[in-house]
């Protein structure tokens, strides 16, 4: 199999299902991307200037 058939089908894949390029596989299972979402937003500080009113 020729390189650029292996990254069509990988393309085509994301394709269908985008939230594959999110999916992480950990040591013990899956990881969720919902988890290293809210672990990142939580770690940055806040700026109360920028909020919406």
């Amino acid at each position: 199999m020729s390189p650029r058939c292996l990254l069509y089908g990988v393309g085509a894949r994301f394709d269908q299902q985008p939230e594959l390029l999110f999916t992480l596989r950990g040591g013990g299972g899956w990881v969720d991307a919902a988890d290293l979402v809210s672990g990142t937003v939580a770690g940055l500080p806040r700026d109360d200037a920028l909020a919406f009113h």
